[in-house]
């Protein structure tokens, strides 16, 4: 398979305007491959469990207590517990668990889409410099000299929706030396609080052999690895996404890095890249248990009145 160029604007006049262009080269294939460590505790419930009833979910919070209070108790602080990745299928992808706090698509976006009824603000990324800021949040490149640019057009592959495919179709990318990272962070969290994060990544430019992934860290203890194309490179799948679950430290600042790892099978080179991502409050596991109790002690209750 011969090499393509990945062509991402590095300066511009405004969004969408490019005035030079910069093709990411494949010059970092022998760097050493990203750690991946999945996590099966609460962030995998969380995200297992989009489609579900809050019934279901407060009678699976009462059966696996015990689980997800050890699961919380390992990711106190900026320790993150991840998920798996997952291959983009469709707007349920996107989960409604708890309550929103903030999301975001990057790249170039014109306007906010709504998919499954989640908002999304539009997020551009300051093409040509190293930090972009929004709120309270943050997209850097921690390396010195490095900057941020934004992809275009990377999504049309899939078939999701006008709404799924406005997010996933543009990106915000590291403009520089390919093996570096570039970190997303979140400000004003409430210190205690646990909170779910969703992250997508998709590029589906690139079908065969090729296969472009990342590893996401919220701190030196925790990673996950995530594919731009899903379906390990073959392109079936417009990228992925994922879930994890962490409970703010007194920083009330959490800082997610993406490293990419080396690209295998030729085509596009490997670049530090995020389409969006969400925040949102989930109940602790003991405040859902206590309701799952609740709900148990109501039900033998009404069948006692029956009788």
């Amino acid at each position: 398979m011969s090499n393509k160029s990945n062509i991402v604007i590095s300066a511009a006049d405004g969004c969408g305007k490019p005035s030079s262009i910069r093709s990411m080269d494949n010059s970092h294939r022998n760097h050493k491959g990203a750690e991946y460590k999945e996590s099966f505790m609460f962030s995998k419930f969380l995200s297992n469990s989009h489609g579900s009833s809050m019934a279901a979910k407060v009678a699976i919070a009462g059966s696996a207590l015990v689980v997800f209070a050890t699961a919380s108790a390992a990711s106190f602080g900026s320790v993150i517990t991840w998920g798996t990745a997952t291959n983009i299928s469709g707007p349920s992808d996107v989960s409604t668990v708890g309550s929103l706090v903030i999301a975001d698509a990057f790249g170039c976006p014109t306007q906010t889409e709504i998919v499954n009824g989640v908002t999304f603000n539009a997020f551009t990324a300051d093409n040509g410099q190293p930090v972009a800021v929004q709120g309270n949040v943050t997209i850097s490149t921690p390396v010195s000299g490095d900057t941020m640019g934004y992809n275009l057009n990377i999504g049309g592959g899939t078939n999701f929706g006008a709404s799924y495919n406005g997010i996933l179709d543009q990106a915000a990318t590291l403009v520089g030396t390919g093996s570096d990272p570039m970190d997303l962070a979140v400000t004003g969290l409430a210190s205690g609080q646990l909170y779910q994060i969703e992250i997508w990544v998709a590029d589906y430019r690139v079908g065969g052999s090729n296969n472009r992934s990342e590893t996401l860290s919220g701190s030196t203890s925790d990673s996950a690895t995530i594919e731009y194309l899903g379906g390990n490179g073959t392109g079936t799948s417009g990228g992925q996404f994922i879930t994890g679950t962490f409970v703010a430290d007194n920083s009330g600042t959490q800082t997610i890095s993406m490293t990419p790892a080396p690209v295998t099978g030729g085509g596009y080179g490997m670049d530090a890249q995020i389409n969006a991502f969400q925040l949102r409050t989930v109940p602790e596991p003991a405040t859902l248990g206590l309701v799952a109790v609740g709900g148990l002690g109501l039900l033998l209750l009404k069948r006692r009145k029956a009788v």
